[in-house]
């Protein structure tokens, strides 16, 4: 499959969803139950109430169906995709993490949170999986970008359920932000979720994340596009600027290893 940037035609929001059938549903899900659950609990996530019942019933609803799928004929790609490098060694280590619950001083939450991981990990494999049989590359990056817009929104919901915005908007989402920034500046043709996610990934606050993403944006040095290389190469410029007249170790206390 190769990514055509230049197709006029985009596929509709409603027909790309459900491209990944049951399974994309479930993962748009999870942040519909995060906003219904919010709990802020102060005494502990390893205790059993309603909303931590909730999380054990949707991990355990998206692990049968993940594995169903596995088991079908249809599966059986995703099942060699999850069971080969590198993806095997991110299995292998949530297994470690079950396995960790015998040692753990919470045992039951140590014991969840790996089931919770690994019913993801499969998830996520799958719904790649049916993107892969049924979407165009680019259909899969803007399935994967509706997702983290999708993310976002519902996390400002969970935010102002929670006591209001009273810092930094743009932390939603921080993590898988920084993940599809580069599908966002570089090859998304949804200009609404390219904004939406480069921002929050911009103004995100995170130094860390910034420490991930430099390297990355350099590549646009090499692109096709003239503002996109002239960004690129200012940011460059003003990198390695940065590095003579302060030196990288000033540098890296400031921003990735902030005060320490």
């Amino acid at each position: 499959m190769e990514i055509d940037n230049h197709q006029s035609n985009i596929t509709p929001i409603r027909h790309l969803i459900g491209q990944a059938g049951i399974h994309g549903y479930l993962l748009l899900a999870e942040p519909l139950l995060a906003f219904y659950i919010a709990r802020g609990r102060s005494e502990g996530y390893d205790s059993i109430d309603s909303s931590a019942a909730i999380q054990v019933a949707y991990a355990m609803l998206i692990f049968i169906f993940s594995v169903g799928y596995l088991m079908l004929p249809c599966g059986k790609r995703a099942l060699v995709f999850l069971l080969s490098r590198p993806t095997v060694y991110l299995l292998l280590f949530i297994m470690m993490c079950i396995f960790s619950f015998s040692w753990s001083e919470k045992p039951l939450y140590s014991a969840f949170m790996g089931f919770q991981s690994l019913a993801y990990l499969i998830l996520l494999t799958v719904i790649l999986d049916r993107l892969r049989t049924n979407c165009t590359a680019q259909d899969i990056v803007e399935w994967l970008l509706l997702w983290m817009v999708w993310q976002i929104f519902w996390g400002l919901m969970v935010r102002i359920v929670r006591g209001g915005l009273t810092y930094n908007i743009f932390a939603t989402g921080r993590l898988q932000t920084g993940i599809l920034f580069f599908l966002a500046i570089y090859i998304s043709r949804r200009k609404l979720f390219r904004w939406i996610v480069m921002a929050f990934a911009l103004f995100s606050g995170s130094n860390k994340m910034y420490a991930g993403m430099i390297p990355g944006a350099f590549l646009g040095i090499f692109s096709e596009s003239r503002k996109i290389k002239l960004v690129s190469s200012v940011g460059v410029v003003v990198l390695i600027s940065g590095l003579i007249c302060f030196g990288l170790k000033p540098i890296l206390q400031e921003t990735v290893f902030h005060r320490r």
